[in-house]
């Protein structure tokens, strides 16, 4: 089973996506912003995908997407946000996020991101 860790600030979001993501077929693991993920990382680094807000307090989701690429840069990061500001989404990119979602979003959206993201996976 595939392992995901969502990365979001807002509760009644994260509880969607994560239920949304089980009902797939996914394990899933929550953190409420981006230190938290990165605690996470160091003491369990065997997530397959990693689904991240961007604007968090503490470490947002350009800062987690930089450190995840220099520490566990096989992992792909699909950033999910409500701002649809083109410099933000060239910077995720630019990052190497695997893809940048913008809120809200269909679960069909979600799930063919996700896939991709995985598909496109190095081992």
């Amino acid at each position: 089973m595939q392992r995901i860790l969502v990365v979001e600030d807002d509760t009644g979001t994260r509880s969607l996506v994560t239920q949304i993501l089980q009902r797939s077929g996914f394990q899933i693991a929550e953190a409420e912003n981006g230190l938290r993920a990165l605690e996470l990382l160091e003491d369990d680094d065997q997530f397959d995908l990693i689904l991240s807000d961007l604007r968090m307090n503490l470490v947002d989701g350009l800062q987690l997407l930089s450190e995840v690429k220099i520490h566990w840069p096989a992992i792909p990061v699909i950033i999910l946000s409500v701002y649809s500001m083109s410099d933000w989404i060239q910077e995720a990119f630019d990052k190497g996020a695997a893809d940048y979602i913008i809120k809200p979003f269909t679960q069909h959206q979600l799930i063919d991101s996700i896939n991709h993201a995985l598909g496109e996976r190095q081992p």
